[in-house]
């Protein structure tokens, strides 16, 4: 014959109780913060430069400095995308790199701010007009 201890049985369900509580509100909590980081991530794309048919980048002068920049490339014409990585790889200097994002048809622009921390939009875009003068950006 069992015997049962009632109260030890009850605290032992009272636990499971609390156990589960925990675990939904955790469950939710990792659900919200999840969501939350989606609807960050999905608000903070870059801001989009310019590439001029000429293949002169420039920066958006009426918005805040940004350390990367989104540029569409609709007007390249890429025979793959390994071409159109291959050909941003080597546009790279000390103060800029651009990346190729084949499936956007798009380059993304890393400005090095660090660098120089004091250069507003405007002389970047100094800057960036007389480096891609001097090797411009186009096929």
């Amino acid at each position: 014959m069992l015997h049962f201890n009632y109260s030890t049985v009850l605290g032992v369900l009272a636990d499971v109780g609390k156990t589960a509580k925990s675990s939904v509100k955790l469950v939710s909590a990792v659900l919200m913060l999840a969501f939350f980081s989606l609807t960050a991530h999905a608000q903070a794309e870059p801001p989009k430069a310019s590439l001029s048919q000429a293949g002169i980048l420039q920066l958006p002068a009426d918005a805040p400095l940004s350390s990367t920049y989104l540029v569409d490339l609709s007007n390249f014409n890429f025979s793959s995308e390994q071409e159109m990585v291959s050909f941003f790889a080597g546009k790279a200097n000390d103060h800029f790199a651009m990346r190729a994002i084949p499936h956007l048809n798009q380059a993304i622009v890393y400005l090095q701010v660090k660098k120089n921390a004091n250069w507003s939009v405007t002389q970047w875009n100094a800057f960036l007009s007389q480096e891609t003068n001097q090797r411009p950006i186009k096929q």
